[in-house]
């Protein structure tokens, strides 16, 4: 994905001169083991460096129901959220499908989609994308 936003800035600035820059804002990245691990936005350390006030939402999953049906013993989740408004600065997922709901947290950053509109959002049930509410309240 990186290199395809790399590529399409650099033949829009070869072709019409220099106008297009890359934002990095937003983009995950996945580690493809058992259980999946993916994050996106930045992590706690980086947020107390920059001086940010924020909290944190942490927690295992392994009690949500998708997630004991499939008899997972690994899950969790961490997310930092900037006081005030509920801007998400960045997020952490450990669990199955956790590739796919990082997408969800990614699209919320580079977008600038406060938590709340993604609370506000409907979900297919029981899916992995759905405990993302479970992640953000």
């Amino acid at each position: 994905p990186v290199a395809g936003l790399e590529g399409k800035a650099l033949a829009e600035n070869l072709l019409h001169g220099p106008t297009e820059q890359c934002s990095y804002v937003g983009i995950p990245t996945a580690v493809y083991t058992v259980p999946a691990l993916a994050a996106v936005g930045i992590t706690e350390p980086q947020a107390r460096q920059r001086g940010l006030e924020y909290t944190v939402r942490q927690g295992r999953l392994t009690d949500r129901k998708i997630l004991r049906e499939l008899c997972v013993d690994h899950a969790g989740y961490k997310v930092l959220l900037e006081k005030p408004g509920g801007r998400i600065l960045g997020a952490g997922v450990l669990g199955p499908a956790a590739e796919e709901v990082i997408n969800l947290f990614a699209l919320a950053i580079r977008l600038d989609i406060p938590a709340q509109r993604l609370l506000d959002g409907l979900y297919a049930y029981p899916t992995q994308s759905y405990n993302l509410r479970a992640m953000l309240t």
